[in-house]
């Protein structure tokens, strides 16, 4: 009995030099291998090494596709021109549809591979409704900058067998995943997933193997990772899919880089910016937690794109009940992995032998260097207040002072942002930094923001408003005013 049988074209594993293998013959290999390790068994995989349009096809292939559990389709052009290739997966179809249907608890037990990519309009039906259907393993990279095709084979580097072996260990575990319900139920079935489900939103080609890293992690913690398919190409099928998996997630991690992606046809936004749309109105119908990650500044060239990500810092219809992390991944992935664990549970002795540590919360008033001497009464007032006041590193280099101001936006129970002298476009950076805070490392976000309103005042900056920060109007000379009280109890509550 087979476990896998692989469809492919025979001229896609002529090698490219003399004295290699062919690219199918490694592919075959280096799955059984990985298979195996998963599974912690010997598996059968069969490919046709030799058959063509002379031999019996009925003869020679059904009984293969009756005992296989999984087909592997190595799609190529030769494979969607191939009449041969052709009558296999449909073979297959028919054969599988007699003995439980092509797919098992809701898995597909066709997988697709992509070789070398083909356009949608050179599949032949019926094989493109099918191939549409299917999530895709590709096993190759665009150039976002020249378009050029970059296949992953050892040929070609070591980065791309590298990114070859990353591919066949996504595939693999997706296939044991299949393999696991056939096996007997007095086996155990602890390898199958027993974690929680992650709405991984797709994203631009440019990031895709960012995506496949963190997808990859997920689905060996043991994690479901959402879409499980291709997502449809109309928008309203777009929106019935995305919130019917973001309904069933714990979580939802959205990747946003420098470009601004594919716009379907009947619509004005993104695939990327209607994921990041609809999430958000999950997240105000009921908890969703959700992770966005941004490019560091600078490094978007494309116009849309950019004025989108200023969207989503300034606009709290896009960052809410969101974290948003910049320019290092690694934050947001362990960020990520936190969310996922079961909560630790402290024993409850505890807090009975450990009296509290009170100590004074933190406020970090953000100023210009300019504007230090207008903030010293402020300074002085929140200090009797009881609060420990924290200032930028103004005489400090653009390195030391750059760390200071991440420090303190990671330790401190509230922001003040100082605007006096300053421009508008400053107070709109301090506070999409403070926005950024969990990306730094910050355990959660900043509860408690605020503006100061301070002289000299004008017309734009008396219409200045925030959804996230409490905005405080100051005279010319310093006092104390309700605003402002309200503000340092909001700190104090904040601090218990």
């Amino acid at each position: 009995m087979n476990d896998v049988f692989i469809s492919y074209a025979h001229i896609d594993d002529q090698p490219m030099m003399e004295g290699q293998r062919g690219w199918i013959s490694q592919f075959h290999r280096s799955l059984e291998v990985r298979m195996a390790q998963l599974l912690g068994q010997e598996l059968k995989i069969w490919r046709d090494p030799k058959l063509q349009g002379s031999d019996l096809f009925d003869e020679a292939l059904v009984q293969q596709f009756s005992d296989s559990k999984v087909l592997v389709s190595v799609l190529t052009p030769r494979y969607v021109r191939s009449e041969w290739c052709r009558r296999e997966l449909e073979e297959f179809v028919r054969v599988a549809a007699a003995h439980g249907g092509i797919t098992a608890e809701n898995k597909s037990r066709i997988f697709k591979v992509v070789k070398t990519p083909v356009a949608a309009q050179e599949i032949p039906p019926p094989l493109d409704e099918l191939f549409s259907r299917l999530l895709g393993f590709e096993f190759y990279e665009v150039d976002p900058e020249t378009g050029r095709l970059r296949e992953y084979d050892e040929t070609f580097g070591v980065v791309a067998r590298q990114r070859f072996f990353e591919r066949i260990y996504d595939l693999a575990h997706e296939i044991c995943t299949v393999l696991k319900i056939y096996q007997p139920a007095t086996e155990p079935a602890a390898g199958r997933a027993s974690g929680k489900t992650v709405y991984l939103a797709t994203t631009t080609l440019e990031l895709q193997p960012e995506r496949d890293k963190i997808r990859r992690e997920l689905l060996e913690r043991g994690h479901r990772v959402l879409p499980e398919a291709p997502l449809p190409f109309l928008t309203r099928e777009i929106e019935t899919t995305v919130k019917a998996c973001l309904e069933q997630s714990a979580v939802a991690v959205h990747l946003l880089g420098r470009h601004y992606g594919a716009t379907p046809e009947d619509a004005a936004e993104s695939v990327p910016a209607l994921q990041l749309r609809w999430s958000a109105e999950q997240a105000r119908q009921q908890t969703l937690p959700r992770l966005i990650w941004l490019p560091g500044e600078g490094e978007t060239t494309d116009e849309r794109q950019r004025a989108f990500l200023g969207e989503i810092q300034d606009q709290p219809k896009w960052h809410f009940s969101a974290d948003l992390f910049e320019g290092n991944l690694t934050l947001l992935k362990k960020d990520l992995i936190q969310k996922l664990s079961p909560a630790e549970k402290k024993p409850a002795s505890s807090a009975a032998v450990l009296a509290p540590v009170s100590s004074p919360a933190r406020v970090y008033v953000i100023c210009e260097p300019a504007d230090e001497p207008a903030v010293e009464p402020l300074e002085d007032f929140l200090f009797e207040q009881g609060l420990e006041v924290c200032l930028p590193a103004a005489d400090a280099g653009s390195a030391d002072a750059s760390t200071l101001h991440r420090d303190n936006l990671l330790n401190c129970d509230g922001v003040l942002v100082f605007y006096g002298s300053a421009p508008r476009a400053w107070v709109d950076i301090k506070l999409r930094d403070i926005l950024k805070a969990v990306g730094y490392g910050r355990a959660g976000p900043v509860a408690v923001q605020g503006v100061y309103l301070a002289p000299p005042l004008d017309h734009r900056k008396e219409r200045f408003r925030s959804h996230n920060a409490q905005v405080i109007s100051a005279q010319a000379d310093f006092s104390t005013n309700t605003e402002l009280l309200a503000f340092v109890r909001a700190l104090k509550e904040a601090r218990v």
